[in-house]
């Protein structure tokens, strides 16, 4: 199967059918996360989904047998940002889940951990002042300081939701998160904003392109063999890909590819063929990913990146590239 091009305005975000304000998350990262690591990256990403609905007093229910074992497998610092962020700008601090304080009782009963009872606010906490990559950098007298500062933002915080908990009004905050689809990252994303429990809180799923659709799957983030001519690993890539673009269809995703200065009022006939003529250039296809990931970068109000600060450090286009135009 082959996609088409989007008929969406090329250059411009659309907006949403709603005259209420929008939250957007933007995510960049690495591309071909290990496919033994990609659920254990969804399942913080859906934790921290239902945290950005539900707010950091929702409780998460207790851990299945199993998950202690893999919870071990999943300390590293970015993964553990992502544990309970979500849910927390979703509801804020004072969303009570139906049932919840019954449901404690039983777990205290079991002899279930406290920290697996522990509220999201509290975990979060506990997340950003434990393992945290920044504190290191900051030094620990940063850190110590910022530790009331973090305390009192997730008490005080009351979330992005419109309607009460118990209300029967299904109005809220859309919350749109910003992918561009490349493998990794950036795919894994958008297969848990397509989740149905996702699309019922009022997730949207919105994708900014360095090209066209048609173009972009045939470019070098989906075909990296020599020549240009995919192999087999690049056409697993581009079937993937399809699959993501029709289920994000069938969702209502929307894609627009990014403008650079140079396509400022162009028909979407001429910049398509200047997405075909620039896609086959170095330096003007990282140009076009370099727009896309300022784009993110500078509309997004809040930015998931998945990457190793160590290592990416200098890729004008790349995550850190992104990173350092956020900060």
């Amino acid at each position: 199967m082959s996609i088409t091009d989007s008929q969406e305005p090329a250059l411009t975000m659309p907006l949403l059918d709603s005259q209420e304000p929008a939250f957007l998350v933007g995510v960049t990262g690495h591309m071909d996360i290990p496919e033994d690591q990609q659920e254990a990256v969804k399942e913080h990403l859906r934790t921290l989904f239902r945290f950005l609905r539900h707010g950091a007093s929702y409780v998460v229910d207790g851990q299945e047998e199993g998950q202690e074992e893999e919870q071990e497998k999943r300390q590293e610092s970015v993964k553990e940002y992502l544990h309970a962020l979500f849910r927390f700008l979703r509801h804020g601090v004072s969303y009570v889940v139906k049932g919840r304080p019954e449901q404690q009782e039983k777990e205290k009963e079991q002899g279930q951990p406290e920290e697996q009872r522990r509220s999201l606010g509290d975990q979060m906490l506990q997340s950003l002042l434990q393992g945290d990559p920044c504190a290191g950098r900051l030094g620990e007298g940063i850190a110590s300081r910022l530790k009331p500062v973090y305390a009192e933002f997730f008490e005080r915080w009351r979330g992005l939701s419109h309607r009460e908990p118990d209300s029967n009004d299904p109005r809220h905050m859309p919350i749109i998160v910003m992918s561009p689809l490349a493998p990794g990252a950036d795919q894994l994303v958008a297969q848990v904003v397509l989740e149905e429990e996702f699309q019922k809180l009022g997730f949207h799923l919105y994708c900014p392109l360095p090209f066209v659709l048609s173009t972009y799957r045939d470019s070098s983030t989906f075909v990296r063999s020599p020549g240009g001519q995919p192999d087999e690993a690049d056409r697993r890539r581009q079937k993937e890909f399809d699959r993501i673009v029709k289920a994000a269809r069938k969702a209502g995703a929307r894609f627009f590819s990014v403008a650079t200065a140079d396509d400022i009022d162009v028909t979407l006939d001429t910049l398509r063929r200047r997405h075909r003529r620039d896609v086959g250039d170095r330096d003007k296809r990282r140009r076009r990913y370099q727009a896309v990931g300022e784009y993110i970068a500078s509309f997004s109000h809040l930015m998931i990146a998945i990457w190793d600060h160590r290592h990416d450090t200098d890729n004008r286009e790349g995550t850190a590239a992104i990173v350092h135009a956020r900060r």
